[in-house]
């Protein structure tokens, strides 16, 4: 991940909101349109359409940048998300909305990792625990605390993380497997604008604790464009990022 990631993030996501989303771009719907009906979907949603204009257009941009008009370096990560979501069954989708979501604003994939990070030596993590992580790693900013609240939400949302009762005190939440080929594009998303890593490593990586990832190989991690391969010592492999 980048080590100075774009936030932005700065509402809640449903899961059904993004399928809707891909699933219009999937059907070739023109951008104008899927703007249209996706703000349609949201305003009817409100409890008082008349309040919250500005939430449900910060809400808009997100899935809009997500799955159909994503910034030049990932659109080519969101055209073969938007294939993996055509082949699989809709109940192997959330990876591809954690990764897309992910590969649009690695802030996201931030957030994850530094829950991920925690978990891995305890059972429970606090929202506060994981917003002093991120201001030690990107600076003590004002505004990374606000977008770290709404990513925490969102991974709750998704059952990614559980709540446990006590406010802002989560537990690992549903684990999901993940289709191999997803996982070269997990990995990809997870690299980008990062050091290299071996690749014993990437499996193991914390921004992935959700998700069950099959064994990676590195043959078939060369041939995606995306990313590079390369030996240190005498059997280390290590993959890197191309771009």
């Amino acid at each position: 991940m980048s080590t100075v990631p774009i936030i932005g993030f700065d509402r809640r996501l449903e899961l059904r909101w993004l399928e809707q989303a891909a699933s219009l771009a999937l059907l070739g719907t023109p951008s104008t349109e899927i703007r249209r009906l996706l703000a349609d979907m949201l305003a009817s949603e409100a409890a008082d359409p008349a309040q919250g204009r500005e939430g449900r257009e910060k809400t808009l941009r997100l899935l809009m940048r997500i799955w159909v008009t994503p910034r030049e370096e990932v659109a080519r990560l969101r055209q073969e998300g938007l294939s993996h979501l055509r082949r699989l069954p809709s109940e192997q989708h959330l990876p591809l909305h954690w990764g897309m979501t992910s590969a649009a604003y690695p802030f996201f994939a931030h957030v994850t990792a530094a829950a991920g990070r925690l978990l891995s030596l305890q059972d429970t993590v606090g929202a506060a625990q994981v917003q002093r992580r991120l201001q030690e790693q990107l600076g003590d900013r004002q505004f990374v605390s606000r977008p770290a609240r709404h990513a925490l939400r969102t991974l709750v949302g998704w059952d990614l993380l559980a709540e446990t009762g006590e406010k802002g005190l989560y537990r690992t939440g549903v684990g999901h497997k993940v289709d191999e080929d997803v996982a070269g594009w997990l990995v990809e998303i997870i690299l980008q604008g990062g050091p290299p890593r071996p690749l014993q490593s990437l499996s193991r990586d914390p921004a992935l604790f959700p998700f069950a990832i099959p064994p990676l190989q590195a043959t078939r991690l060369a041939g995606r464009a995306g990313l590079r391969t390369f030996r240190q010592g005498l059997d280390e492999d290590v993959i890197a990022s191309a771009g």
